[in-house]
């Protein structure tokens, strides 16, 4: 198979990390907070959110490209509130039963760069335990959470059931 553009390589690890990540793909694919931005008018900041994945079966059409050639194909960036991980959390937890560390809401003082800093840390610790979980690492919850185009209306959605499943159950 000969693959005609930069674009379509993208296109297709882009696809593949949306339809299934594998087990033995699991390994190249690593997800880091990169930065933040505060918008202090608003009062909140956003988390830069990069991740990489580089498909074992592109690898063969990637070998005539540079470093940084490959990590712009094959990376993306995503922002996220401290309410977006919330949200993943809830979902995980709910969905798995695990509780994994998090870092703790403040309401004032939340844009403290101090504190912006030690949050965003809890944050890049709280998605490496959930990437070190065999099946957390491929679910639904996580690949939307990083996907760009379909996080908001998708996510939001699950949330809204799994609010809607517990108070069914009180």
């Amino acid at each position: 198979m000969l693959i005609e553009s930069i674009a379509e390589i993208r296109n297709m690890a882009l696809e593949r990390v949306k339809i299934r990540l594998g087990p033995d793909e699991a390994l190249l694919f690593q997800v880091k907070i990169i930065g933040n931005d505060t918008n202090e008018k608003g009062g909140f900041v956003e988390y830069i959110v990069q991740t990489s994945h580089l498909p074992s079966s592109a690898n063969y059409a990637l070998s005539d490209l540079s470093s940084l050639q490959k990590l712009e194909l094959l990376s993306w960036t995503v922002r996220r509130r401290y309410s977006d991980f919330r949200n993943l959390k809830a979902v995980i937890q709910e969905s798995s039963g695990l509780d994994f560390s998090f870092p703790a809401k403040k309401i004032t003082g939340n844009l403290n760069e101090d504190f912006v800093a030690s949050r965003q840390s809890g944050l890049q610790g709280f998605l490496d335990q959930v990437l070190a979980h065999p099946y957390l690492r491929t679910s639904t919850a996580l690949k939307r959470f990083l996907d760009d185009v379909s996080w908001r209306d998708n996510f939001q959605g699950i949330v809204r059931q799994f609010d809607v499943l517990n108070l069914c159950n009180d």
